[in-house]
This record gives structure tokens, C-alpha cells and sequence, in this order.
């Protein structure tokens, strides 16, 4: 029965991340009741318990739950009696910030029950199924066409969802391919470079670049010949790929020639441009009426910023923004604080050194794309990162224990 519980948690996981881009309000309802089914009947177990008793478990939960809670009054306080909108965003933030505890919940006990690498293959799985599911798509014309562009969807139906299901595998993976160059992993990296390149998301595959940089720099991998083998097996495999779409769009972005004023009815000339100016808005509004405690969850979009012809705003596509305005400068210092705890305790205690390389490579990758687009809040980051996060802070928690219990 406990490790039935520990499977059919993996499995949802699984089941959310094949069906991104095809959810629908039912399924979306049911996935989060059976996860929250499953927390329960599992968060009494002497294996949650004895995780749940550690103090940095304690600081990390209650930290979470402050902050969120603190965001959610601020944001239902300031749609109330600023901007004069519903509360629904605010209400919607809440259920998923519960939704993402009890997954936590959920991958604690499955990791303690069958172990990382079982976590961690159905994951993998699941988002290379999706890439390649894309590709083949590609292959027989199935693209999205964006403002001229033709680029790849896949099943998800959204480039941003489809690119960053290539970008975690390629970043997640990384290190494993640069050790082992003519392994299943690094076959993986190549195949899901090719699908990002051609979904042409230009921030996620200059990540990529600064991933591999200092990746490759800390496993002084410059001075081996197979870094160059790996490298040049990567261009050898993109060369054959279509890349004038790419060059059209690293052509219409100059850097130099970016507006930061804009009138009604005015035209910019790319989405970098866009963002630039959105980003200066916000930014501006944030520092002279929100500095501190944000603007509150949800209500980033009622900014002084850049808004549609309904006359909403829209989303700032750079999730370092919008934590910044919406939880302010207090909240957002903590917040991120908890997440860095997480990440440093399965740094300093796992012993399997591949985890370590592969976690850090996969924070750093997401932290360089949430700059550039919408990270935190994709099935990518809440349904992949976060329980292989979990499954290596659970791993990390346990040899720890195991240490301290050979000790005495």
C-alpha cells in the first residue's frame, strides 16, 4: 500500500506533464484532488513526520506560507480598494501555492519510499516524449505561426511551454552529457537542443550558452578534448536543421535602437523591445507606490505599465519582475532566500556528485529563464523542477540522518 501511494504520486506528475497543453478544468480539478488525497493519507507516515521534524523543513515551510499569505492580503487589500477588480487572481495563487505543498508532500514520501533515480527517469521521460512528440510535428509541418515565424508548439500548443520542456532537459541533463559524451543522456541533450533551437525562443538558447560556459569552467572541461567532441557533435546535429528562421529573428533585435517611450497607437519593433519598456513601467511604479511589501499576488497586470486594447495589463515575462513588484522587496528577499536553503542543503549533503551537478545546473538554467519569460508558473517548473528538487532535498535530508545516526 505505501509504495502504491509512492507510485501513483509519480504517476500524476507523469500524467500532468504529458497532458500540458491539453488540460481542461476537469482535469485540472481532478489531478488536484487526487494529489491532495494522496498528501493526506500519507502526511500522518512516520517518513513524513521524521522529514517534517528537521528545523530547517520547519523555517522553510512556514517561511513559504508567510510570505504567500502576506502577498495575498496585500493583493485582495489593493483589488478591493485600488484598482477596483475581482479577486479571483489572488484566490487562483492560493490554491496553487497549496497544490505545490502537497506535491511536495506527496514527492517527499515517494522519493523515501522508491528513491531519486526512480523519480527522476519517469520525469525525464515525460518531458522528452513531449520533444519529441514536437519534433515529429515539425517534421510534417505542424508549427505555430508567430508574427511570421514559423516555430514549434508541439502538443502544448504554446512555444514558451513546448521551449522550456527543451530547455529543463538540455540544462538538467548538461552535465551528465559533457562526462559521458556517447551516453543515452547526452543523446537526449542533442535531440531536445535541436527542438529548442527550432522553437527559436532566442533567451532560452542564450541560457543555454551560459549554462554550458560555466559548466564546462568548473569541470575544467576547456582543457579536454571531449568537451570539443561534445560541441562539435551539438553543431554537426543542428546543422542540419532549418535556421533561417532563427537569423530573421537575431536580426530584428537591436539592442541599440530599443525605444523606452511610447504613445498610443505607437509600434515597436520586437518582442525585446516590448519587454524593455513594460519592464521600466513596472519597475517604475513599483519603486513610487510599492516598494516594500509589493503590489500584491496577481495584481502586477493593474500596474502603471504597458496594457492592451481591453485595457489590461499584461504579464511582464521576466518572473524576477514580477516577484519583485508583487511581493516587493521584503518578501521577495525571503522568498528566494527559502528556495537557495533547499538548493544549498542538497549541494552540501547528497553524495551522488552527478545530483549535485545536475540540480545546480537546472537552478541556474531556470533562474537565467525566468529573466526572459514566464518560468515559475509552467507544468515545466511546478510539475518537473520542483519534485526533482523535493526528490534531492528528501535524498539530501536522508543521508544526512543516516550520517548523523552512524555517528552516535
Amino acid at each position: 500500500m505505501s509504495k502504491g501511494l509512492a507510485k501513483a504520486t509519480i504517476l500524476l506528475v507523469v500524467f500532468k506533464i504529458l497532458l500540458i497543453g491539453l488540460e481542461s478544468a476537469v482535469v485540472n480539478y481532478f489531478f488536484g484532488f487526487v494529489v491532495m488525497i494522496i498528501s493526506a493519507l500519507v502526511y500522518r507516515t512516520s517518513v513524513i513526520q521524521t522529514i517534517l521534524r528537521s528545523k530547517k523543513v520547519k523555517i522553510t515551510v512556514f517561511l513559504f506560507i508567510g510570505i504567500f499569505t502576506l502577498s495575498t492580503i496585500v493583493g485582495m487589500l489593493n483589488a478591493e480598494f485600488v484598482f477596483f477588480t475581482s479577486q479571483s487572481g489572488q484566490i487562483q495563487s492560493l490554491l496553487k501555492i497549496f497544490l505545490i505543498f502537497c506535491i511536495l508532500i506527496s514527492t517527499f514520501y515517494s522519493v523515501a519510499k522508491l528513491g531519486f533515480s526512480y523519480v527522476e527517469k519517469f520525469i525525464v521521460a515525460a518531458l522528452f516524449l513531449h520533444v519529441c512528440i514536437g519534433l515529429v510535428m515539425a517534421l510534417v509541418g505542424i508549427r505555430v505561426d508567430i508574427q511570421g515565424d514559423a516555430r514549434i508548439a508541439g502538443l502544448t500548443g504554446h512555444v514558451n511551454t513546448y521551449s522550456l520542456c527543451c530547455f529543463l532537459l538540455v540544462v538538467y541533463l548538461l552535465p551528465d552529457a559533457l562526462r559521458r559524451l556517447f551516453s543515452l543522456r547526452a543523446g537526449i541533450v542533442i535531440v531536445s537542443l535541436c527542438g529548442l533551437i527550432l522553437s527559436l525562443t532566442l533567451s532560452y538558447i542564450a541560457a543555454v550558452v551560459v549554462v554550458f560556459v560555466v559548466i564546462a569552467w568548473k569541470m575544467k572541461l576547456f582543457r579536454r578534448v571531449g568537451s570539443g567532441i561534445f560541441v562539435t557533435v551539438a553543431i554537426a546535429a543542428v546543422s542540419f536543421l532549418d535556421l533561417s528562421g532563427l537569423f530573421q529573428r537575431l536580426e530584428t533585435i537591436n539592442i541599440s535602437s530599443a525605444v523606452f517611450s511610447v504613445e498610443e497607437g505607437d509600434i515597436l519593433n520586437n518582442s525585446f523591445e516590448w519587454r524593455l519598456l513594460h519592464w521600466r513601467l513596472l519597475l517604475n511604479d513599483w519603486v513610487n507606490n510599492y516598494f516594500y511589501f509589493g503590489v500584491g499576488i496577481g495584481n502586477a497586470v493593474h500596474m502603471r505599465a504597458l496594457k492592451g486594447d481591453d485595457g489590461v495589463g499584461f504579464n511582464p515575462h521576466n518572473d524576477w519582475i514580477l516577484f519583485l513588484v508583487e511581493f516587493g522587496v521584503v518578501a521577495v528577499s525571503v522568498f528566494f532566500f527559502t528556495l537557495w536553503r533547499m538548493v544549498r542543503l542538497a549541494i552540501a549533503t547528497l553524495d551522488d556528485p552527478s545530483v549535485k551537478s545536475r540540480i545546480v545546473a537546472a537552478t541556474l538554467g531556470l533562474s537565467i529563464s525566468m529573466a526572459f519569460g514566464p518560468t515559475v508558473t509552467t507544468v515545466s517548473f511546478m510539475y518537473a523542477y520542483i519534485p526533482l528538487l523535493a526528490a534531492a532535498y528528501t535524498t539530501a535530508l536522508i543521508q544526512r540522518r543516516s550520517q548523523l545516526y552512524m555517528l552516535h
